[in-house]
């Protein structure tokens, strides 16, 4: 490289002036370009493994099945647990015994949407087959109002509802009506309905003492029967 002069003229005499090239440290620039790069990376790799993090956060609102009350460990033998840990889902579950869409669910759209999910699973509905027995146009209103609130709340948040589930007997002629309000409401706000029919009719044996709750058989059962439902 030509350093860079300046030519002074003094009479006859000709003095140049050099001016000192500047020293630039490759390895440094090139070290410093490397640690930026990595860090640039390491930011997009956090940012990655966040957003899969966050794709797998899957609430669920049921009653007490959706709980698991009955298995002999509610967490990892309830229906929620083996389906989650067959889908790879991390679990946040808002099931609460005795509660359905005329009470409770409502009360719990707040908390749903706090939980920053990429889906709300919608169970449960049993407890709502009285309601609509006696009052069927508030069960339907209540059901109706549950899944426009949570679509409101959550536009853009995939919604699926399960068909209610009954015990080892014949389901009474409200749950189908309460299946009928949630098949229509989910629907209308663009979410899906997965109709698992009554996987647990006539296995009395597969619940526990007060016949109501699924044993551990019962929820792999239904967990079973949620996931061929739910397709790939």
């Amino acid at each position: 490289m030509v350093s860079a002069a300046a030519v002074v003229v003094l009479g006859a005499a000709v003095l140049v002036y050099r001016a000192a090239t500047p020293t630039v440290d490759i390895a440094a620039l090139n070290a410093q370009a490397a640690n930026e790069v990595s860090a640039a990376q390491s930011s997009m790799s956090v940012s990655r493994d966040a957003a899969r993090a966050q794709a797998r956060i899957t609430v669920f609102i049921g009653d007490g099945g959706t709980l698991g009350r009955g298995a002999t460990d509610p967490d990892s033998k309830g229906w929620v647990g083996l389906l989650s840990v067959k889908r790879g889902w991390t679990v946040v579950n808002f099931g609460a015994v005795g509660s359905g869409y005329s009470a409770g669910y409502q009360d719990r759209i707040a908390a749903i949407v706090g939980a920053h999910p990429a889906r709300v699973v919608v169970a449960g509905g049993g407890n709502d087959a009285w309601v609509f027995a006696t009052h069927p146009e508030t069960a339907i209103v209540a059901v109706r109002q549950f899944f426009d609130s949570l679509h409101q709340r959550l536009p853009r948040v995939q919604i699926v509802a399960i068909s209610p589930l009954w015990n080892w007997e014949p389901p009474p002629a409200g749950l189908i009506g309460i299946a009928t309000a949630v098949k229509l409401a989910v629907s209308r706000v663009g979410g899906k309905y997965v109709d698992i029919g009554q996987p647990l009719a006539r296995r009395v044996d597969w619940f526990v003492a007060d016949r109501v709750h699924p044993n551990d058989i019962g929820y792999a059962t239904v967990a079973a029967a949620i996931d061929r439902a739910l397709g790939s």
